[in-house]
Order: C-alpha cells, then structure tokens, then sequence
C-alpha cells in the first residue's frame, strides 16, 4: 500500500506544543510510523507507546512537542517497518502564541471601561 496524506487538521500550529494533529490518507494498518516536523519527533500521545504512532483507520493522531522553526514547518511520515521506507511530506504553518506578560501589556493600553480583563498577572484567574 502507497502512503498518502491528503489532509492534515490543524494545519496551523503553535509552536509551543502540545497539540494533537490529525493526518488523513492512506495509511497500511499493519505499519508502525514515526512523524517529525523538521527532524523533532512527534508522539504518539498514548502511555507507553513513545514515539511509534499507529493508525485509526484512516487517520494518524499524534502530539507534537515544542517546535523552534519559523512560520512553515516541513511534517514528514514514515513507516518504520523497514530501512528506506516509504515517506510522505506535507506542509503546516507555524505560528507564536502571545505570551500572557505581552497580553497584560497590550490591555493596560486600553481604558478602564473597556473591561478586557485583568492588567496584572496577579489579577488574572487562577488556572488548576
């Protein structure tokens, strides 16, 4: 069977991690694969499994970590089955989350009644 991605969702990424991508194609089940964006490796996401990614279906799910490239990134798939296996590359756009300090700066530009939320981090909600 030929590798093939037709799809990828998300197609834009942070470049802070953590986020789960979905790729769409055509994809043997009985292949164990490895994704990297730019030689970084991504994961599988599932406890146990590190990076060998495995199919649902038609779909490849996985975890990218922290990304340090500009805004297009080069994803490449290959099966692991063997030396030279097939490959497939397809394209993403990377981009910079704001920081929170850059998000507390921009809104103590505004006035008091816009109400856009706190200007302090110490204002800010607490997440858990």
């Amino acid at each position: 069977m030929t590798l093939s991605i037709s799809a990828i969702s998300p197609d834009i990424i942070s470049r802070d991690g953590g986020s789960i991508i979905e790729l769409a194609g055509t994809f043997s089940t009985d292949q164990v694969y490895e994704i990297t964006v730019d030689s970084i490796v991504a994961y599988s996401g599932v406890p146990g499994q590190g990076n060998a990614i495995y199919t649902e279906g038609s779909l490849l799910s996985f975890v990218l970590p922290e990304i340090d490239i500009g805004s297009i990134g080069s994803l490449t798939v290959q099966a692991t089955s063997s030396p030279g296996a097939e490959t497939d590359t397809i394209s993403l756009s990377v981009i910079e989350k704001p920081f929170r300090s850059t998000m507390l700066d921009i809104r103590r530009m505004f006035p008091s009644w816009c109400g856009v939320g706190a200007r302090r981090i110490e204002l800010e909600p607490r997440e858990f």
